[in-house]
């Protein structure tokens, strides 16, 4: 599998208004979850794995996140990616 393959137009999310860093996470797991590419439970298990070990990079000029999990949920391997409308902690 290529990199091409993995990221997919419908999982761009290019305006995600988020309060919190869970909020914005359950954005993108929901798109994942309409799409097929996880299964319910998704989100919770990626929010465990956020809590435990936090992925938050404050890289300049933008911070940037990779939140991730163990593959227990997941229906097809994908890349999402979200870009939040205001940065959140």
């Amino acid at each position: 599998m290529e990199l091409k393959d993995l990221i997919r137009p419908e999982l761009i999310l290019s305006s995600v208004s988020a309060e919190t860093d869970e909020e914005a996470l359950k954005q993108i797991s929901e798109r994942l979850l309409q799409k097929g590419y996880v299964e319910k439970g998704y989100f919770e298990m990626l929010l465990a794995r956020e809590r435990k070990f936090p992925t938050g990079l404050e890289t300049a000029p933008f911070a940037v996140a990779l939140p991730h999990t163990e593959p227990d949920y997941v229906v097809r391997p994908c890349i999402a990616i979200a870009k939040l409308k205001k940065p959140v902690s």
